[in-house]
């Protein structure tokens, strides 16, 4: 919670008020499509399409995690992670869209003449990231024997299996979350440059 705070002070202190307010409509309709990914499962594997990729790239990394703050923020008021847990989900979810802002014009900027390879880059470096964060607090958390705390979205318990196994069924279920969502990011991202390609200049 502590780190989240001060995170989004430090956001509000760097942006100015003026620009941010320009971008509160784009923000709220973010914030929306974000809620409405969190809260439908894949069902077959846990993981959620939390479209935090496509804030980064849309709003920026600072707005980016704003938006991830208030997703996570709403849904812990239905239950969906609990509110204890609005801290640590929103550095989990924020690292994607932190980093996404970073690398999308970086790498929009390097690969010109190849959009839609972008994209998918700064979809899939942003999300690896995101899952790193998760196993490392998971695996540290179960050092210090507070892993009830820490299960996060993965819905795993470290030690209900060994560390190779855990490793191999969070591999296979990345694996397949990060290619459903670098594919719903692309297509998001590449109908918006097509229609509106003002709203991704930054």
């Amino acid at each position: 919670y502590l780190l989240t705070i001060v995170i989004l002070f430090i956001i509000g202190r760097r942006n100015k008020w003026r620009e941010m307010r320009l971008k509160i409509p784009l923000l709220g309709v973010t914030t929306s499509l974000m809620l409405f990914g969190m809260s439908l499962p894949l069902g077959f594997i846990p993981f959620h399409v939390n479209l935090a990729t496509f804030a980064g790239i849309l709003l920026g990394p600072g707005l980016g995690f704003i938006a991830s703050f208030i997703s996570v923020f709403f849904l812990s008021l239905i239950g969906h992670g609990g509110i204890t847990m609005v801290g640590i989900n929103s550095l989990t979810v924020g690292i994607e869209a932190v980093a996404a802002g970073f690398l999308s014009v970086r790498l929009a900027r390097y690969f010109r003449k190849h959009f839609r390879f972008s994209v998918a880059l700064t979809t899939v470096i942003s999300l690896v990231l995101s899952i790193g964060f998760i196993v490392a607090v998971i695996v540290l958390s179960t050092v210090y024997n507070v892993g009830e705390a820490f299960q996060l979205q993965t819905g795993l318990e470290l030690t209900s299996v060994g560390l190779r196994n855990f490793l191999i069924i969070i591999f296979v279920i990345a694996l397949v979350g990060i290619s459903i969502e670098t594919l719903i990011t692309i297509w998001v991202i590449n109908f918006i440059k097509s229609v509106r390609p003002d709203i991704l200049e930054r």
